[in-house]
Parts: structure tokens; C-alpha cells; sequence
């Protein structure tokens, strides 16, 4: 969705009317940091569920920090796009702050083959090719329809025909592993699955324990 917005920003800007067409950069600049906050995955709520509130806390006012300060830098040079400039860089510093975080605290970073498969395939299917649907066929409703339907059929072939190399099978093996020990435990399953994450042995790929 995050690229959708970057591709055919002016479209979704026309939504509120024609002017607002000229703040389709702002919203390409949104949808990038945006996109960014993405790729480092749910980091924010990782820490508060491992009890590191003032961790999470501290990024949040990072984020307010380089937000003001750019803010009274770049609006008045840049205007709207300024403006975007700064929420995307606030973003960026927020999320890098709370991905190094999990990386020192609990040796967790979503870098690895299947990040960099399933990346490359989002910015194939949602990026590069709605970049030659907008050039060969416009940026109009059915140029976006061509490209989300045709997008998002790519990509779900792409994902099937790697399901092995991205291990699905795994996440089946690690539900029941989760609902087996919380229903030994007495516990939910989000509390099981955040000890067995933060607290509990290793699980190897058949979900039982090393």
C-alpha cells in the first residue's frame, strides 16, 4: 500500500480535489519514510512487549526532537515538502534507534535472505512495475486498477513458488508449538509466544525445543 501511495500519489491526492494534485511529492516523501518504518517491522511494540518502555519511549522522543528541528528548518525553505522531509527523516531516526535497540538488547534484526527476497519481490511487484504501468498507460483509475490487480497477482505467484526458501511451513510448526505451551501453561498465546521470543530456550524448525 505504502508504494501504491508513492506511485500514484498525484491519484490519490486528486481524491480530495484537482489542487490538491501539487502536494503529490509531499505524499511520495510520506510513503517513503513510511516505507522505512516498514522494513524495520514492529519494532516499537518488540521492545514494549519485552518490558523496554523507556527504551521505546526514548525513540519516541528522538523522533519528536529531529521532527521540531527540522521543521523549523525546512518548512520555511521547502514548505509542504519540507515539512514531509521532516516526518520521514523523524521516522527514520525513530525506527534505526528501536531496530539498534533489539539488535543490542536480544540479538533480533530483520536483515537476512528472505527480507532481501521479499523486498526485492515488493519493489518489483508495487514499485518497478507500477512505474511502467504509470508511464505506458497514465495515472488515472484504470491505469491503478491494471496495477494493483496485476501487482498483486505477481506477487502472490512470487511468494508460492518461494514458499519453501521463506519457510512457511515453519510459521504452522511455530503456532502449534505456541498454542501446545499455552495450553500446558494456562497462558495465552501472545504470552506464550513472548517468553518463548524473549524468555525461553531455542526452537528449531519443527518447533520443539533444542
Amino acid at each position: 500500500m505504502v508504494m501504491a501511495l508513492a506511485v500514484f500519489a498525484p491519484l490519490f491526492m486528486s481524491i480530495f480535489g484537482r489542487d490538491f494534485r501539487v502536494g503529490a511529492s509531499g505524499l511520495v516523501i510520506l510513503a517513503c519514510g513510511a516505507l522505512f518504518a516498514t522494513v524495520t517491522g514492529p519494532s516499537g511494540a518488540t521492545l514494549l512487549m519485552a518490558g523496554n518502555a523507556l527504551v521505546n519511549l526514548m525513540s519516541t522522543l528522538l523522533a519528536v526532537s529531529v521532527n521540531l528541528g527540522l521543521d523549523f528548518w525546512l518548512i520555511p525553505k521547502f514548505g509542504l515538502d519540507g515539512a514531509a522531509w521532516a516526518w520521514a527523516f523523524s521516522m527514520l531516526a525513530m525506527n534505526a534507534f528501536q531496530a539498534g535497540a533489539l539488535v543490542r538488547l536480544f540479538q533480533m534484526h530483520p536483515l537476512g535472505r528472505e527480507f532481501a527476497y521479499l523486498t526485492a519481490s515488493c519493489v518489483f511487484c508495487f514499485g518497478l512495475y507500477g512505474g511502467l504501468i504509470r508511464l505506458v498507460v497514465g495515472d488515472g483509475v484504470a491505469a491503478f486498477v491494471i496495477y494493483a490487480v496485476g501487482a498483486v497477482c505477481i506477487y502472490a505467484i512470487i511468494l508460492v513458488r518461494g514458499r519453501r526458501f521463506l519457510r512457511f511451513d515453519a510459521l504452522a510448526e511455530l503456532r502449534r508449538y505456541v498454542y501446545r505451551r499455552s495450553s500446558a501453561s494456562g497462558m495465552n498465546d501472545l504470552e506464550a509466544a513472548t517468553i518463548m521470543v524473549f524468555d525461553a530456550e531455542p526452537v528449531n524448525h519443527r518447533g520443539q525445543s533444542d
